[in-house]
């Protein structure tokens, strides 16, 4: 009978070891997992704001060319029309083209009419 309660208690200083164990491999594992979440929230937000700054800056790169291009375009136009003429006054700020409601037709500058042009979509507003 000694024998039994021996090896009993034995088994339950075990069973209360393995207990504590298991407990602070749990909660050291709890607590990694935790740290590591931290770190990937952290990770994500950091991606995410740098993918919005990097989109906010391709928009504003993009514009700047397009804004490039048309005072390119502007300057080009105006060293165009002003090679051939002497300026009397009457441009009123240049020629602007844009999109005609009527596919295939451009009213002529000099004209004052309608020009039918092939496959031309624009109306010259100068």
């Amino acid at each position: 009978m000694a024998t039994r309660m021996q090896t009993q208690s034995r088994d339950s200083e075990i069973s209360e070891l393995n207990y504590k164990i298991s407990v602070r491999l749990g909660s050291d594992t709890k607590s990694e997992v935790e740290g590591l979440r931290w770190v990937l929230t952290r990770r994500a937000a950091m991606a995410i704001g740098v993918m919005a700054l990097l989109i906010l800056g391709s928009l504003r790169y993009s514009t700047y060319k397009l804004h490039m291009r048309e005072m390119q375009a502007r300057k080009a136009q105006s060293l165009a029309g002003g090679q051939g003429t002497t300026s009397t006054g009457s441009g009123g700020g240049g020629g602007h083209t844009v999109p005609s409601r009527e596919m295939g037709t451009q009213t002529g500058e000099g004209g004052g009419g309608i020009e039918k042009t092939e496959n031309v979509g624009y109306v010259s507003l100068g």
